[in-house]
């Protein structure tokens, strides 16, 4: 039997919640339900695949390809078009760049990531990123204001060739005054910026948690989301503990009928 075991620590009153994963038994043996991180920061070797396109008032671009750092953007590493003078109006970068840009370096996985689900972290990108392992491409995402989250699956121990294509031409038609995406509050640049990491996960795991407060009747509604439901038997638990206490004010056990077809469970913890 698969045992998930989940305590939730509660502040009284202010209703705010502290999620800790504790544990998952699995065949008997105990797999720690945390998050393994892989660092993606660092130098890598940057082609600008659009670069015979640019053209900003006659001028030519200034350099096409070579070693970049990120997190970071283009123009910060002086990539792209070398600007003349500035815009009336908008913010003026030094450097411009329009178009596709492709990051790559080497990434290792260790042996311990064998089986494990992979996903890569991007914290910010403008605007649309794609992924390539090896030269195959395995996900794409356009968020402007939210991470670039790309689901790979496994990837075997060893080295790997791993590819960023990013895009920050307009890939949806959304005017050029919105302020995600204009050169009117932060110009449009291309990189990689914020956290950017490569995390594995078990087989079987918490895929989200979300809780609703509500109030008026003292309660919280919390939503746990796995990203599988095992064939076999399996049992779901949480404990709910005080921020500054140890004892168990509330424990409860699911099965796997509980959960629905979309992977969750919903349950309320009374908040008093």
């Amino acid at each position: 039997m698969k045992n998930l075991n989940m305590i939730l620590k509660v502040r009284y009153l202010t209703i705010s919640i502290t999620i800790i994963l504790w544990s998952m038994l699995f065949f008997g043996s105990t797999i720690l339900a945390q998050t393994n991180e892989y660092s993606l920061s660092g130098e890598w070797y940057v082609e600008l695949v659009d670069s015979v396109d640019q053209d900003f008032r006659g001028a030519r671009i200034h350099r096409s390809e070579g070693f970049i750092h990120l997190p970071g953007s283009l123009a910060q590493n002086r990539y792209g078009v070398k600007t003349i003078g500035s815009d009336f109006g908008i913010l003026t970068p030094e450097f411009k760049y329009i178009g596709r840009a492709r990051y790559t370096r080497e990434i290792e996985i260790p042996l311990s990531w064998k089986n494990k689900e992979v996903e890569i972290f991007l914290e910010r990108v403008l605007w649309e990123s794609r992924i390539f392992i090896d030269g195959e491409k395995l996900s794409r995402q356009d968020a402007l204001g939210t991470p670039h989250i790309h689901r790979i699956g496994k990837l075997a121990p060893g080295i790997h060739q791993l590819t960023i294509v990013v895009n920050n031409d307009m890939i949806h038609n959304i005017g050029d005054k919105g302020h995600a995406y204009s050169d009117y509050t932060q110009s449009i640049w291309n990189g990689i910026v914020g956290k950017m990491e490569m995390r594995s996960y078990d087989p079987v795991h918490i895929r989200s948690v979300r809780t609703f407060p509500d109030v008026s009747a003292d309660r919280l509604k919390v939503e746990v989301c796995m990203n599988e439901i095992p064939e076999e038997k399996s049992e779901f638990s949480f404990s709910i503990i005080p921020v500054e206490g140890e004892k168990i004010v509330l424990s409860k056990k699911y099965s796997l009928k509980d959960f629905g077809k979309d992977k969750c469970v919903v349950f309320d913890i009374p908040v008093r």
